[in-house]
């Protein structure tokens, strides 16, 4: 049942019934215990998720190992301690408990979904945002490397709650980063979309960036409670909104399967609300972008291969013009020896 704008530590008690004594490990596994969570049986901490010093930025699979010794036959209870604040909520899914290696692959088919594909898009999005950047840099003309490069970079930043796990510094300066990020994401994205269909907005664009450090202003204000008039949440709506609108506006005019994939993959940000509403779903929040951005490289390398070629058919024509005329110079050459020979 959820409870939102509660704060607060909860306490919540399981029956763990057993008819003999396990002779294999045991375990009790959690899909999501939130981010500062502790799971107890008969009366002994068993593991945790964060502290409140120090919590977790994403609510992630855990296993934990239960010593033999702790059950006993008949009922055992478990415990399991939940705490949100204003700054982080609280998310439970009912544990499985039995024995370890019939839990373990579960936990890791969910540990590689929830929390290592986001690391893996990490390391590729961060390649692929440096070798974008340094394309633009040798090709200022074209804006849109530029942009999706930037676009790359702030989902690199985006994706750190995954990769560190447990944020370096003051959550409330987390979480204005966190706005910083998903705005950048955003705004390189509707430029993107804007370049790719030809539209030069030059004097909104800035206007447009200016919204990315306001975002991340946003969250660090609220998550230090302090009110503010503006919302966050409709000024990231607009810009999502606004990608969409214009790559489905693209694909209305071109009517290309390049361009219709894009407009298809561009509501990806809704992912996670549409599929990720149970509890116990593990969130798809960190592959929001993850087949808009696979597409928009897709036609990007597509492109710039495409260029390559057109630039080599060009170099070989004109080093067939270059051919051509030299061998006309030598037939000139010749005819005005002959000439000279004549004469003479």
């Amino acid at each position: 049942q959820a409870r939102p704008g509660v704060t607060g530590s909860g306490w919540f008690r399981l029956r763990w019934p057993l008819d003999h004594r396990p002779s294999a490990p045991q375990a009790l596994y959690m899909a999501k215990l939130g981010r500062v969570g502790e799971a107890w049986v008969n009366g002994q901490m068993i593991g945790r998720s964060g502290s409140v010093d120090r919590p977790e930025l994403i609510s992630r699979p855990l296993l934990f190992a239960v010593d033999g010794a702790q059950l006993r036959v008949g009922d055992n209870t478990v415990h399991l301690r939940l705490r949100a604040t204003r700054l982080f909520s609280g998310v439970l899914t009912v544990p499985l408990a039995g024995d370890v290696d019939a839990l373990r692959p579960v936990h890791g088919l969910r540990t590689f979904v929830a929390l290592t594909g986001a690391q893996l898009q990490f390391g590729a999005a961060l390649v692929l945002a440096v070798f974008m950047l340094v394309l633009a840099a040798k090709r200022p003309s074209e804006r849109t490397l530029g942009y999706f490069g930037l676009a790359s970079l702030m989902y690199c930043l985006f994706l750190l709650d995954w990769v560190l796990v447990v944020a370096p510094v003051d959550m409330a300066d987390w979480q204005a980063l966190r706005g910083f990020a998903m705005q950048g994401i955003n705004i390189a994205t509707l430029v993107f979309a804007l370049s790719y269909g030809g539209w030069r907005w030059r004097r909104a664009e800035p206007w447009l960036w200016a919204t990315v450090p306001v975002v991340g202003l946003l969250y660090g204000l609220e998550a230090r409670g302090v009110a503010s008039p503006l919302d966050a949440f409709w000024l990231q709506t607009a810009s999502i909104l606004g990608y969409i609108a214009t790559f489905v506006a693209v694909a209305w005019r071109r009517r290309t399967r390049e361009s219709i994939a894009l407009a298809v993959a561009s509501p990806g940000c809704f992912l996670d609300g549409i599929f990720g509403v149970a509890p116990a779903a593990v969130s798809l929040f960190p592959y929001s972008f993850l087949l808009l951005f696979l597409l928009i490289g897709w036609v990007l390398v597509n492109r710039f291969a495409r260029s390559l070629g057109e630039a080599e058919v060009l170099n070989r024509e004109l080093e067939q013009r270059v051919e051509q005329k030299r061998l006309e110079l030598e037939r000139n050459h010749q005819r005005l020896s002959l000439l000279e020979q004549e004469k003479a």
